[in-house]
């Protein structure tokens, strides 16, 4: 999937499709569970890479903090 960035908004557009694409695969409880743990693993390797572009714009201390949030969710689905 490949994006194109008009302006600052179309960071945010991306970051809230990505969480709802993990959201809403996770919340389905028809699907095999093992599918959208590794979906929403994927969108949190999405979202820490859309940061990283980001990062000049947000600052170093907001880039730490969601980075952060962000691995320490993959590692918590991780153990599922």
């Amino acid at each position: 999937m490949s994006y194109l960035l008009k302006h600052d908004a179309g960071l945010e557009r991306i970051a809230r499709e990505q969480l709802d694409r993990a959201l809403t695969g996770l919340e389905d409880p028809r699907l095999d569970r093992h599918e959208p743990i590794h979906e929403a693993r994927k969108c949190g390797k999405r979202l820490r890479a859309l940061l990283r572009l980001a990062r000049a714009g947000i600052g170093n201390e907001v880039y730490r903090r969601e980075n952060a949030a962000i691995r320490e969710s993959a590692r918590d689905l991780s153990g599922l």
